[in-house]
């Protein structure tokens, strides 16, 4: 089993809760294509390479919604070699998943997410703006009980 970090939109929120059961179209982990790519060590650095892939999983979503939300589930997924985690996980029991993230600086997002309309996680990531937002500001952590705030 692996860690899988899903961006989601508040209505994807909801309707996995709801029902159950999503099979995301984007997820992200940590693999071996992201360790290299990123530096990271396997297992001494695994914290590290997860904080990096939910920033990803973020951004990700942050493009895709206009808003960064994030679950991470308990799944299998292949090991890739796709340097950001970009994994298949296939569809996802809500009973999986341990925890959310959610926006915590609005305020940083929202123009971020504005001057970077149609572009990808992978060009958006070297972007000052990005890097900048993802050192000031934070996705918070929700419990999983905690779904129906966040949407």
């Amino acid at each position: 089993m692996s860690l899988v970090f899903v961006p989601l939109t508040r209505d994807d929120l909801a309707g996995w809760a709801r029902s159950g059961s999503l099979t995301p179209a984007r997820a992200f982990a940590v693999t071996s294509g992201l360790r290299t790519a990123f530096g990271f060590a396997a297992p001494a650095d695994t914290e590290d390479a997860e904080y990096t892939v939910m920033n990803i999983a973020g951004l990700a979503a942050l493009l895709a919604g206009g808003e960064r939300l994030v679950a991470v589930a308990d799944a299998v997924v292949a090991d890739t070699a796709d340097e950001f985690g970009e994994v298949a996980p296939g569809g996802l029991d809500w009973a999986g998943v341990t925890a959310l993230f959610a926006e915590g600086s609005a305020e940083l997002a929202g123009p971020v997410r504005s001057a970077l309309v149609g572009v990808t996680v992978a060009e958006a990531w070297d972007d000052p703006r990005v890097e900048s937002l993802l050192s000031e500001g934070s996705l918070l952590w929700h419990d999983v009980s905690e779904w129906g705030t966040l949407v």
